[in-house]
């Protein structure tokens, strides 16, 4: 009789310690991780901080803390964490009541992307371990990875034959009475422009710079075409090219768009940002280049620049078409480049591929060759 009266009561014991640890152990319980620098370069190393809250009167003795991340991000150390189709970090952590604990790692970057930590999971026990607690939270940790920047010197002759293009137009005639700032110094300035006070307060070479009769603008238009029969290293090599003459000509003030048949991850939508010459706009562009996914649909780029076509509003602006190497896309230069003076193309290629015959197809054809890896 003693044994049954034990065994219900143990029963009765489990069970209200079960009913207890199931309302309160997740109780003002809650969990944070955040991005250490919210935007940087692909392949650069940054942190996460991870912490658990523990809002009440008594401890907990494990709580355990999970969330997941695209593979882009890797982790420095390689404990915690495991690696299929996602990167997943799991940490166990002791909290006392009312306590924080804190955390954090190193990662790195290894691709450009969008990064989202959108929902954490805590878990519970109760006291004797025989149950588990799940609770979710909601995060909004947000990490832009911008692509990684081609060899400088190979962006800037880019960037010199647009400016060359640039310069060689009527409209860009410098209007001596409009004064719009001050830049650094490029290779092509002239010394009478040097502003030599300036020069002397910052320690290096600036220039007055001077405003043109009309707005200076280049839009760029990237091909970000996926699927079958299209190269994913030459897209992500179209991005990282976009992005590191967008920089070279923003600095020099020339205003800078984007238009692309990549999705937009946040928006849905294709990419298209209006040309702009600040220092914001070319975060702006980061941001946007971070966020475009490739677009499956064959047909895309064909339709984005025909829809450019047909507006037909601003002549007198520079379009510089990247896109892989294929007849197609020549195609679509050609018809660009016949509705817009001054339309050039940068035609991205694997090391070896022959492209002479493509590159006869269309004047202003500058032919960009990717290593293997």
């Amino acid at each position: 009789m003693l044994m049954i009266v034990m065994m219900i009561s143990a029963v009765v014991v489990l069970y209200l310690q079960q009913a207890f640890f199931w309302y309160f152990s997740r109780r003002g319980l809650s969990a944070e991780v955040n991005f250490g620098k919210q935007e940087m370069t692909a392949g650069e190393k940054n942190r996460i901080f991870i912490s658990v809250s523990n809002r009440k009167g008594f401890p907990l003795s494990a709580v355990s803390l999970s969330f997941r991340l695209d593979k882009g991000i890797q982790y420095i150390d390689d404990e915690n964490n495991t690696v299929s189709d996602y990167t997943y970090r799991y940490d166990v952590f002791s909290v006392g009541s009312y306590e924080k604990v804190s955390r954090n790692a190193g990662i790195l970057c290894t691709q450009r992307g969008y990064y989202r930590i959108e929902e954490l999971e805590l878990i519970t026990n109760d006291l004797f371990y025989t149950r588990v607690f799940h609770q979710r939270c909601r995060s909004d940790s947000v990490l832009y990875v911008y692509p990684e920047p081609v060899q400088a010197e190979v962006a800037a002759e880019a960037a010199r034959k647009i400016y060359g293009e640039m310069a060689a137009r009527t409209f860009l005639v410098e209007d001596p009475y409009e004064f719009t700032g001050i830049r650094k110094y490029q290779p092509y300035d002239e010394l009478r422009y040097i502003n030599w006070k300036a020069s002397v307060r910052q320690g290096e070479w600036l220039v007055n710079q001077k405003g043109s009769m009309s707005d200076q603008k280049v839009v760029m238009l990237l091909n970000a075409t996926g699927g079958d029969g299209y190269n994913p290293i030459l897209m992500e090599k179209g991005i990282a090219i976009a992005y590191s003459v967008a920089e070279l000509l923003i600095g020099q003030g020339i205003q800078t768009g984007i238009i692309s048949n990549g999705t937009d991850q946040e928006e849905g939508r294709m990419i298209r940002l209006a040309a702009g010459a600040s220092r914001e706009h070319g975060f702006s562009i980061g941001r946007c280049l971070a966020r475009l996914k490739e677009n499956m649909q064959k047909d895309s780029f064909g339709e984005c620049i025909q829809e450019l076509l047909e507006e037909q509003e601003e002549t007198d602006t520079i379009y510089i078409m990247i896109s892989e190497a294929c007849v197609e896309c020549v195609e679509i230069f050609q018809k660009l480049e016949s509705s817009y003076e001054g339309a050039q193309m940068i035609l991205l290629k694997m090391q070896d591929t022959r492209t002479e015959k493509l590159e006869y197809l269309a004047s202003n054809i500058m032919t960009w060759e990717v290593p293997y890896a």
